[in-house]
């Protein structure tokens, strides 16, 4: 049974001014190590931004999804992790994941996509 839908829109540009205005400050209150990893070893390394855009998206969907927004955990409570096949799934930690238990919430899908200078997320929850 669904029990929410998020999605959520990036500018690519933007994420990737703020990447390089805050050095590692906004990469580290936002990404976890796992996904710090997968984004800094894109090739080519211009790509890495469109990584991060579309991952930042996934936060605020998933957010949305769980009908709170970033207000009750942190970005690093959503982790986006790639399946060896590239399929994109969610992990939660800390407080995300008691709000989802608390929901019930079971499962969670997510589809990304970027292009050009957008990078969009679509999260439905379960």
């Amino acid at each position: 049974m669904i029990k929410g839908v998020g999605v959520d829109i990036v500018s690519i540009v933007r994420i990737e001014d703020i990447v390089k205005r805050c050095d590692t400050k906004f990469i580290e209150r936002c990404f976890t190590q796992i996904e710090i990893n997968y984004c800094e070893n894109i090739k080519p390394e211009a790509r890495k931004f469109e990584q991060y855009a579309v991952r930042f998206a996934a936060k605020e969907a998933v957010s949305k999804a769980l009908g709170t927004g970033i207000v009750d955990f942190n970005f690093r409570d959503v982790e986006v992790v790639n399946l060896l096949c590239g399929k994109p799934i969610v992990n939660l930690h800390n407080n995300a994941n008691n709000i989802a238990q608390k929901l019930g919430i079971t499962n969670i899908q997510i589809s990304l996509s970027h292009e050009s200078d957008k990078a969009i997320a679509f999260a439905v929850v379960e």
